[in-house]
Formats: C-alpha cells, sequence, structure tokens
C-alpha cells in the first residue's frame, strides 16, 4: 500500500461522509445506505491490500517450526476481530447500539473458543518443565 492509495481511501472516506451528512436531513434512508455503502467499499478494499502481508506472515509461520498452528490462530482472530469491529460500527451508525454490543460480544466469544486449545497446549507445555513430585 503506498501513501497514493491511503491518499485515496480517505478521499472515498471523505466523500462518503460528506454525502451521507447533506443526505441525512432530507433522506435519511438514503444516508444510512450512502455510509454503509462507503464502509463496505474500504472494508473490501483493505482486505484486498493486506493479502500480500497474510501471505507473507503465513510464509514465517510455516517457516517457523511448532509455531504455526499460534499464528494461524492469531490470524484468524485478528481476521474476526476486524469483521466484528466493522458490523458493530455500520450498526451503530444505523443507530443500532443493541444488535452492536451483541456483535461485539459474539466476536469475542469466538475468539475467546478460538484460543483455548492454545492456551491448553501452553498450560501443557509449562508442566512438562515443572518437577514431578
Amino acid at each position: 500500500m503506498s501513501m497514493a492509495d491511503v491518499f485515496k481511501m480517505a478521499g472515498v472516506g471523505i466523500v462518503g461522509a460528506v454525502l451521507a451528512v447533506m443526505l441525512r436531513k432530507e433522506r435519511p434512508d438514503l444516508a444510512l445506505l450512502v455510509s454503509v455503502a462507503t464502509g463496505v467499499i474500504l472494508f473490501v478494499w483493505l482486505l484486498l491490500e493486506i493479502r500480500p502481508v497474510m501471505r507473507a506472515l503465513e510464509g514465517i509461520a510455516g517457516s517457523m517450526e511448532g509455531s504455526a498452528d499460534f499464528f494461524s490462530v492469531a490470524l484468524k482472530v485478528t481476521g474476526i476481530a476486524l469483521i466484528a469491529q466493522f458490523a458493530a460500527q455500520v450498526c451503530k451508525d444505523a443507530g443500532e447500539e443493541a444488535i452492536a454490543q451483541k456483535i461485539e460480544l459474539g466476536g469475542k466469544v469466538i475468539m475467546l473458543g478460538m484460543t483455548v486449545p492454545l492456551l491448553l497446549n501452553m498450560v501443557q507445555l509449562i508442566l512438562q518443565f515443572l518437577p514431578q513430585s
């Protein structure tokens, strides 16, 4: 991602925000649609930009013995966090704070569930190094 891409993204975001603000008084339904569409466009754009980074991290994880599981879970948890945050923000923009909170909570529960096996592995490793009585 270059500086030009950042400026393009900022431009799309600012144009979307200005359009949404201008429409909000007369057509709140269209304002919400513009806001959501702008958010989706930016989110998809970011997903496309992050692909090379993800490939590089997966390559690093594959070359490190025993850490591939850790990196895999870390990448998945990061993806879940980003998606949950984006969905919650869309709900907040629509005035649905309660739904946004449930999405955030759901994302956290899913992330916790994904990390439990890693935590169990870590506990087992620690127990192996402790003296047996």
